[in-house]
C-alpha cells in the first residue's frame, strides 16, 4: 500500500458516524471523513482509518465492534 491506493473524501454523512473506509476490488481504499468535523478530529478520523488499512481489518473474522473497539483513538 501507499498514498495512491487511498483517496479520502469529506462528505456530509450522519452526525454519529465519523467516518469509515471502504476497499474497492482493484486495490484502492476510499476513505469517507465527516466534514462536519473538526480538522483535529478529522485529523485523528483519517489516523483511525488508515490503522484498519495497515491492519487489514477488512479481511479479519472479528466483529465491526471488536475492531472499533481495537482501534479508536481514546481522545474521541
Amino acid at each position: 500500500m501507499d498514498d495512491s491506493d487511498i483517496i479520502v473524501r469529506l462528505i456530509q454523512l450522519p452526525g454519529a458516524i465519523r467516518g469509515f473506509t471502504s476497499p474497492s476490488s482493484d486495490g484502492i481504499y476510499n476513505v469517507y471523513i465527516n466534514k462536519d468535523l473538526s480538522p483535529d478530529i478529522r485529523h485523528k478520523v483519517f489516523r483511525h482509518e488508515i490503522n484498519h488499512i495497515k491492519r487489514n481489518d477488512f479481511a479479519s473474522d472479528k466483529s465491526v465492534e471488536e475492531l472499533e473497539a481495537d482501534g479508536w483513538d481514546a481522545d474521541l
